[in-house]
C-alpha cells in the first residue's frame, strides 16, 4: 500500500513539475510585431511607392521580417533606415527586412522600438498579404501588411494566356 501511495505521489509530483515548466515557458517574453504600411501612386510614372514601419512591442529582439510579393514586382528605389537593409528575392517572391551586419551602426529591431521607413517603388498595385517575422529566439509571428501583388486584371490576362497551354496538355 505504501508503494502505491509513493507512486501516486511521484506521478503527482511529475505532473506538477511539468505544469510549472509549461507555465514558465509560456511566461517567456516573445516578440509582438506590427507592420504599418502605406502606398502612394505617382500619376506621372504610374509607380506605387510603398513605405513600411516595423514596431516590436514584445520583449525579444526581431531577427528577420519576410513580406511576400509577386515575383514580377520589379522593385526599385529601395531606401532604408541607417543600419538596416531591404532585399527583394524575386525567385522566392519575398521582401526581407533585416539589420545589416555593420558593427558601426549597431541598429536592431529591439524590444519597444519602431524602425522606419523602409521604402521602394513597384508598378504592381497593392494588396493585403501575410508577413512572417522571426525573433532572436526563433519564434515565428505573422500579421497583415500591404505589398505589391498583381492586379486582378493582370491575373485574368495571365489565366487567359495559359488556357491554350492547358488545352494542349489535355489532348
Amino acid at each position: 500500500m505504501k508503494n502505491t501511495i509513493n507512486r501516486y505521489s511521484s506521478v503527482r509530483s511529475l505532473i506538477a513539475r511539468c505544469i510549472l515548466l509549461g507555465a514558465a515557458s509560456v511566461a517567456t517574453s516573445q516578440a509582438a510585431v506590427t507592420i504599418n504600411s502605406s502606398f502612394n501612386l505617382d500619376s506621372v510614372t504610374n509607380l506605387y511607392t510603398y513605405s513600411y514601419s516595423v514596431a516590436n512591442t514584445g520583449m525579444a529582439e526581431l531577427a528577420l521580417i519576410n513580406i511576400p510579393v509577386d515575383s514580377s514586382a520589379n522593385i526599385a528605389g529601395i531606401m532604408t533606415p541607417t543600419g538596416f537593409s531591404l532585399t527583394f528575392d524575386s525567385f522566392g517572391g519575398l521582401i526581407n527586412l533585416v539589420e545589416d551586419s555593420d558593427l558601426l551602426t549597431d541598429q536592431t529591431f529591439a524590444s519597444g522600438s519602431t524602425v522606419s521607413p523602409f521604402q521602394f517603388t513597384s508598378a504592381l498595385a497593392p494588396g493585403t498579404v501575410t508577413f512572417t517575422a522571426f525573433d532572436s529566439d526563433g519564434a515565428e509571428f505573422t500579421g497583415s501588411a500591404v505589398a505589391p501583388i498583381p492586379e486582378p486584371s493582370s491575373l485574368l490576362l495571365l489565366s487567359i494566356a495559359l488556357l491554350p497551354i492547358s488545352a494542349r496538355r489535355r489532348r
